[in-house]
């Protein structure tokens, strides 16, 4: 008898995950439709937390992780043209997060081949402002 309580309480686990899964999945597409793509991606990263298997979620985490990426990598391009080297490295803190996030749900995301170059840079002319 005890044998049944637990695997039924499994089950409820099992189904809960799955629920919050495909909510955390709906709010992703929303978040896409409107084109918040560092939201949509946070959302996908979550369905998958919550169900590693959860139907296209690793796939909207490729893509809306990519276009989240480009954001990011955009207004680093920008504020590093503007001088403000300090601003641009926090925008290269939220590439590496989200691609430690994405990293950690299975996902690999597209870094530019020039983005250690680029991010190494920046850090290296914040440190002379800093000077």
């Amino acid at each position: 008898m005890p044998h049944r309580l637990i695997i039924a309480a499994l089950m409820l686990v099992m189904l809960a995950g799955c629920a919050s899964a495909k909510k955390s999945f709906k709010a992703g597409s929303a978040a896409e439709a409107e084109g918040r793509w560092a939201q949509a991606t946070d959302q996908y990263i979550d369905a998958l937390h919550r169900d590693p298997e959860f139907p296209g979620a690793r796939e909207r985490v490729r893509q809306t992780g990519n276009l989240t990426l480009e954001g990011y990598l955009s207004v680093a391009r920008e504020l590093y043209d503007r001088g403000r080297y300090d601003p641009a490295l926090q925008e290269y803190a939220k590439v590496d997060r989200l691609m430690d996030r994405a990293a950690a749900v299975g996902v690999i995301l597209d870094l530019p081949a020039e983005y250690n170059a680029r991010k190494n840079a920046t850090l290296t002319r914040a440190i002379d402002d800093a000077l």
